[in-house]
């Protein structure tokens, strides 16, 4: 199998029966959109410590949980009201700008002990948030 390292702007957009998709390491950018109007798309995503670019592409899928090896989440799931469980796992530093803004269903954040900046309107809007788990790092 060939490793892709990018996928263009809405390369995967209006696929209604795609259930799963897998990021292997590796895989460096998604264009903008590139899963939008996906509504099958459901369960945990894992986002490769690889994925440099992904902005905005994660926001209208039925995710319910994600696990978070990546610093460039600027806006990744902003408005995503099906994500209720985040975790910063792997060498992942940070939270992105804008990042979770408005994922009103998001109830529980779990960030690794490498994190250590929360970046600014991160979880604005995530008015589910009951559970932040912090380490002494932040």
């Amino acid at each position: 199998m060939r490793q892709l390292a990018q996928r263009d702007k809405d390369a995967f957009s209006d696929l209604e029966h795609v259930e799963q998709i897998i990021l292997s390491e590796g895989i460096e950018r998604i264009g903008h959109g590139a899963f939008k109007n996906c509504p099958s798309l459901t369960g945990h995503l894992y986002i490769p410590a690889t994925l440099e670019e992904f902005y905005g592409n994660f926001a209208d899928n039925d995710w319910t949980s994600a696990e978070i090896h990546s610093d460039n989440t600027n806006g990744a799931f902003a408005g995503n009201t099906r994500l209720k469980k985040v975790t910063f796992g792997g060498n992942a530093t940070l939270t992105g700008y804008c990042a979770f803004e408005d994922c009103t269903g998001l109830k529980t954040v779990i960030f690794n002990s490498a994190v250590t900046k929360i970046s600014a309107n991160s979880f604005i809007g995530c008015t589910s948030l009951t559970s932040i788990e912090l380490p002494e790092t932040i």
